[in-house]
């Protein structure tokens, strides 16, 4: 079922709650104490029995410097670049993950996200709700937003990772990273790939309005899948020629939802493609919008 997907513009300072107040107490820093205070201007409720250091915590919200500010930043050591900017109800910010970190990882690298109107325009599916689908469809690279080589799976050893170029100035924010998710994966095209590459750039117009441009850079391969996933709702395709597919799945029209098949590289597989039905294809020889 297609649901409206939730608005939300209000500032949202922490996703923790009375761990901020403890932090209050420990650091009396006036940051921690704006971390302490709800989307509806309340205080965060604290732990049953531990001290609430309600004077302190107010006492530090007069100070100025309590207000968080969220500018462009780059959280190298996580591999993630964000481009943020306008103001609270017309917020808007575009991530950029280059992470090489282990554990509960999926084949997701430079992976876009984006947020704008209070919205999750371009979201992550996020933790699996089953473990049944994972590597076929949760954590399959066809089902991020990102590029997928050869119909190839990136390698579980994340390596390579590299912020290569951030910039904010006078509305132009601007994040350029690498990865290696093919270093240790033969392709079935032969040969290897040797430039993966995602440059973000975010323009502010005014207040309201903006625009974000996306290049994606890939070498090596002879299959190049881009793939987007948004909102919960139905979107409105471009007048385009439109081909469709009357049977099966993207894995081919014999190929029927959640099959088996052999794809063009010889290849058993029962993955992703093979879970999307509702298949329509058309080429482009120009921009289109989907709205």
């Amino acid at each position: 079922n297609l649901n409206p997907p939730t608005r939300n513009t209000k500032p949202r300072a922490s996703f923790l709650a009375h761990e901020n107040l403890y932090a209050v107490q420990q650091y009396e820093d006036p940051r921690h104490a704006r971390a302490c205070v709800a989307e509806d201007g309340s205080l965060r409720v604290g732990e049953l029995w531990e001290p609430y250091p309600e004077d302190l915590v107010r006492r530090l919200l007069d100070d100025p410097s309590s207000t968080i500010q969220r500018p462009s930043r780059l959280l190298d050591g996580y591999g993630l670049g964000i481009l943020e900017s306008g103001p609270p109800e017309h917020r808007r910010a575009l991530g950029l993950s280059y992470a090489c970190l282990r554990g509960h990882t999926q084949q997701d690298e430079l992976f876009l996200s984006f947020f704008a109107r209070g919205i999750d325009l371009l979201d992550d599916l996020g933790y699996p709700r089953t473990w049944d689908h994972r590597w076929q469809f949760d954590a399959n690279s066809l089902v991020h937003n990102t590029v997928t080589v050869d119909e190839t799976q990136s390698g579980n050893r994340k390596f390579g990772g590299m912020g290569r170029l951030f910039g904010a100035h006078q509305g132009v924010h601007v994040v350029t990273a690498s990865h290696q998710p093919y270093h240790e994966t033969p392709l079935p095209s032969g040969g290897t790939v040797d430039l993966y590459e995602r440059t973000v750039i975010l323009v502010d117009i005014d207040d309201e309005r903006f625009f974000a441009v996306d290049l994606f850079a890939v070498g090596g391969g002879e299959q190049h899948d881009q793939s987007w996933h948004a909102l919960t709702t139905r979107v409105e395709a471009p007048a385009l020629p439109w081909v469709a597919q009357e049977t099966g799945t993207l894995a081919g029209p014999a190929v029927e939802q959640f099959g088996t098949w052999t794809d063009r590289w010889g290849r058993e597989r029962g993955d992703a493609p093979a879970y999307l039905t509702g298949i329509r294809r058309a080429s482009l020889d120009a921009p289109a919008a989907w709205t």
